[in-house]
């Protein structure tokens, strides 16, 4: 999780310092090196060690899996089958579901296909027919090319008849993120607001970024190994909401 989105906050000027060392996250923090390492690198003043020590100590905390019971556990995965079982995404072309096993959640799928042929379009259908037959489900669009077109949707939900059809809209999100970084906090915010809201349970059943490409492609480099670093913790940050029970 990014540093600024963690609660309770960390001083913002030890965020700063921290991020002039390539520090942005909590896991950067706890697995870039031995604290007193790390504090040696700050500018002077930023914190004193002992509350840096506590700070780190505190990050730990907030990072460490909960506790849970084997009766909870079993109980959370018994609602997540049902679950899963009533909320099944489709595209509406029986061959092409059965060709993706019937898009059984929890999945990371990915999409891909020449320019203009249709991925955005088959992308917002699948969203817009799970969210007009299921009422108590939402989604969330992360646009990374600004070509969203909202007036679009009114026109396709003319096609379905779901008794939750009339509410679609007041239930798909739309986000903004035209760069890795603006795509990973927006990543971040959902899941901290999933997670601090476990005891009522997430509608959030779908998570699309449209497209992928403008994201990663700027940044993938024969000679750098930046860019394959950061490609390479884009599937964990789609993954973790596909493995958690508030999926």
């Amino acid at each position: 999780m990014r540093l600024q989105l963690l609660v309770p906050p960390l001083p913002q000027t030890l965020v700063d310092a921290l991020t002039s060392l390539n520090i942005r996250t909590d896991a950067e923090l706890l697995f870039s090196g031995r604290p007193a390492d790390i504090f040696r690198k700050l500018p002077p003043g930023t914190v004193d060690y002992q509350e840096f020590i506590d700070l780190v100590s505190q990050v730990t905390e907030r990072a460490a899996a909960p506790a849970i019971r084997g009766d909870q556990l079993w109980d959370a995965v018994k609602r997540r089958r049902e679950d899963n079982e009533f909320c099944l995404l489709s595209t509406g072309v029986p061959e092409l579901d059965t060709l993706l096993d019937g898009m059984h959640p929890p999945r990371v799928i990915e999409v891909s296909g020449d320019r203009g042929s249709g991925k955005t379009s088959l992308a917002l259908q699948v969203v817009l027919r799970h969210l007009s037959t299921v009422f108590d489900s939402s989604a969330l669009w992360i646009d990374t090319t600004g070509d969203f077109a909202p007036e679009r949707i009114p026109a396709m939900l003319e096609h379905y008849t779901g008794q939750a059809a009339s509410t679609v809209l007041e239930r798909l999100q739309v986000a903004l993120a035209f760069d890795i970084e603006a795509a990973h906090e927006v990543l971040d915010e959902l899941y901290a607001s999933l997670a601090d809201d476990l005891s009522t349970g997430s509608t959030m059943r779908c998570v699309v970024i449209d497209a992928v490409t403008p994201l990663l492609g700027p940044l993938l480099s024969a000679v750098s190994s930046q860019g394959h670093q950061l490609v390479y913790n884009v599937v964990p940050s789609q993954s973790r909401f596909s493995v958690s029970d508030h999926q």
